[in-house]
């Protein structure tokens, strides 16, 4: 495992990540206390290499957002609407050229909204370990434990996809899927909008009180 915490390390990764045909992504965030998610780590599968981006070490990520842009890549990812987000609200812009394995198992009569964890086992007969889904990732040093588990998260993206795209294939399901995933790159999804944050802390704060 690659942990990368300094711009060096950064631009190096993402100069050799841009060479790959595909990307297993997923993102660990806080998203308790505030409106708009904290963004900790970003985890990345490549062929030969499993990267961890450590966010909070104040480095810039620009090389990764280029990643996110290339058209040329393949970005695997689950359920990417929360990762989305926080892309949009950093970056001002949407991944390219993506593919989101819990829309395709819905489009493949597979399960409808299936977790990451269910889908590795249907797909690939592992079972995930979620003992760390509600760990605090802004907390540093990030143990070791925590880190084999996050990369977890993007270690069967790709195995997952290359099923689902075969059943796609297969099926003749690919505008059903492509109808979905445009509607998932929607960017009105993502703007965030003065009167719900207003309204959101107001029901938070009533909940807390009464």
């Amino acid at each position: 495992m690659l942990f990368i915490n300094n711009q060096e390390d950064l631009n190096k990764a993402c100069k050799s990540m841009a060479c790959s045909q595909i990307l297993s992504i997923d993102t660990e965030f806080l998203r308790r206390d505030t409106y708009f998610p904290i963004l900790s780590i970003i985890q990345i599968k490549t062929k030969d290499h499993n990267i961890v981006i450590d966010v909070l070490s104040n480095i810039n990520l620009s090389p990764f957002k280029d990643l996110l842009l290339n058209n040329k890549i393949l970005k695997i990812f689950h359920a990417p609407r929360e990762d989305f987000f926080i892309f949009y609200y950093l970056f001002k812009i949407l991944p390219q050229n993506i593919f989101d394995t819990q829309l395709a198992a819905d489009v493949c009569n597979i399960g409808n909204t299936l977790s990451y964890s269910d889908l590795c086992y249907k797909i690939c007969g592992v079972t995930i370990d979620k003992k760390h889904q509600k760990a605090n990732w802004l907390q540093r040093p990030i143990n070791i434990d925590m880190l084999n588990y996050a990369i977890k998260d993007v270690e069967y993206l790709e195995n997952i996809y290359e099923v689902l795209m075969k059943i796609i294939r297969e099926k003749n399901l690919y505008d059903n899927y492509q109808n979905k995933i445009n509607s998932l790159l929607d960017h009105q999804n993502y703007i965030t909008n003065s009167k719900k944050i207003v309204k959101k802390y107001i029901i938070d704060f009533t909940k807390s009180t009464f």
